[in-house]
This record gives C-alpha cells, structure tokens and sequence, in this order.
C-alpha cells in the first residue's frame, strides 16, 4: 500500500512541456474567483487569462469550457471582442469563439476575463463525474472546470497535453466551510460575510488546479520532516501519524528524483464521495474507498 502511494505522488506529480501551436495563443497566467452556492449546488468562476499570440497574426480562436457551464460573459479591457458559442465535438465539452475586432501580433499579449457558472449537471456519466461533484455540503471539482485554449481531451475522448500557467486562486466561502487547492496558501481572511482562502504557484502546475470545499476539522503534524495537515470529518486518530510520516518521506524522495524543492507543507483530505484518489503537488484527496485502510493505519 505504501510503495503504491509513493508511486501514486510520483506519478502525479511529474509535468511535461505540451508543444506550441502557432495557431493557438500562449497562456501565461490564470487568475480565479471562485465562489461557490452549495444550496443551489453551483459554483460561480471568474476566470482572468494572460495570453500571448503565437506565431502569426491573430484574429480569432477558442476557450474550451466543460460543458456543466453556463457562459456568462467574455470580456477584455483593453482589446474590442465578440464571443459565440460553439459545438467543440468533444465530450463533455462546449466552446466558445473569441473574435478580436483588431489583429494581435505576434509575440503581443493580451488578456481576457470569462465569467461562468458551473450547475449540479456537473454530476454526469464519463469525465465529468470523475472530475465533479456538487453538493449541499461539499464541492470539489477537479480538471474540467479551468477554462482552456486547447480541449483538455482529443476527439476520441483521450486526455491529451494542453498549456497550462502559473496561477492565483482565491475561494470566498460561508465561514463554516474551508476551501482547500494546492499551491502556496495565504491566511484565510473573512471579508463581506465571506471566509476567503488563497493560493498561488510561481510556477506552472504539473497537473490543472484542484478545488476541493467542505467542513472538516484539521489535524495539525507539524513535527514531521514535511508538516502536514489532514482534513476531514473528525480529527485524525493518534496512530495515523505512521502513515502521515510515510507520506513527508514519500514528498522527499519525490523531491529529489524530480530536482525540485521539497514542499513546505502538504495537505490530505479525505472526501465522503468520489472514486479515485488524487495526487497534487501539496494536496492528496482519498475518496471513501481508501479511508479505512489508511484511517486505521
């Protein structure tokens, strides 16, 4: 079970370059508003890409959604645009085409603002419930809720690379609740009757952008070679600092086989639902099929 999970931090961890497409802008940074209604069982994004223009003149291209979203609006201050709606003849998919008034040079960057919302149709067959779920107490989505400039699957439903950017995320919450991502995480702050949580990464995230919300009580391990935090229902039983022990070596030996710094802090959450685990740099989600064994380690 160890070995597995070592593999599994290994696994998930490891990033790979995708390569440039002319025709498709470059993305350089993300910016996330996240905040979500879990009695209505939605959750409401605005989303701030910088991009950069690849190779020739651009006058037009694609952001691909997950198709649990509701286009808001698109919108840029500093350049004149239309959107439409369009059929991305993908699962799970839609897309949306942004059409400049002016052309882009290349090598010009630029940026766009996209606000949606993403409903409790999120819940479907395929990818989208691997990736989603929404519900009164708790949320988390997983890949398909960024929006992107290439199909984060090809047409035959494979996931496929796509760009990927540094990011800042801030998650405005009811006070009750947490919301966890990975990255590096400020203090939590309460503004507006809201409990907000940020977190950010200088660098490009190997994998896209987790977001996980709910009530959960955290049990601090602070004397580990990696401290660690552990969410979720009740608080971690004593004899659960073995695995959380293994789990700072693992983040260690990872380090070093990748040439990367270690993490200063890694979160684990344990979920109510959901089917697979999940690896992040920083953050480990365990669906229920994992708790008991691990819980009782």
């Amino acid at each position: 079970m160890k070995l597995c999970l070592l593999l599994f931090l290994l696994l998930f961890s490891c990033s790979s370059k995708g390569e440039e497409d002319s025709g498709v802008p470059s993305l350089l940074q993300q910016k996330f508003i996240v905040e979500p209604n879990l009695k209505e069982r939605k959750v409401s994004v605005k989303a701030d890409l910088s991009l950069r223009c690849g190779n020739r003149p651009l006058s037009q291209f694609y952001v691909y959604l997950t198709s649990a979203a509701e286009l808001k609006n698109v919108s840029s201050s500093e350049r004149q645009l239309s959107w439409e709606p369009r059929p991305a003849f993908i699962p799970f998919f839609n897309a949306v085409s942004v059409n400049l008034r002016n052309q882009i040079k290349p090598g010009e960057t630029f940026r766009i603002s996209l606000h949606y919302v993403i409903k409790q149709e999120a819940k479907q067959t395929g990818l989208g419930a691997l990736s989603m779920c929404i519900e009164p107490e708790f949320a988390y989505l997983f890949e398909s809720w960024i929006p992107s400039v290439q199909p984060l699957l090809d047409n035959d439903g494979f996931v496929q690379k796509v760009p990927k950017a540094p990011f800042e995320l801030k998650i405005l919450v009811e006070p009750s609740l947490t919301g966890l991502s990975t990255g590096v995480s400020g203090p939590s702050h309460l503004e507006g009757g809201k409990r907000i949580f940020c977190y950010s990464s200088e660098e490009a995230p190997p994998l896209l952008i987790p977001l996980v919300i709910g009530r959960f009580k955290v049990t601090h391990f602070p004397n580990l070679e990696i401290p660690i935090e552990v969410y979720a229902k009740e608080r971690a039983p004593s004899a659960f600092r073995d695995f959380v022990a293994f789990v700072a070596k693992a983040a260690l030996i990872q380090a070093r086989v990748l040439e990367r710094k270690p993490p200063k802090l890694i979160r684990i959450v344990f979920l109510d639902t959901g089917g697979l685990a999940r690896g992040f740099p920083t953050l480990l989600v365990l669906p229920p099929s994992m708790h008991q064994g691990w819980w009782d380690a």
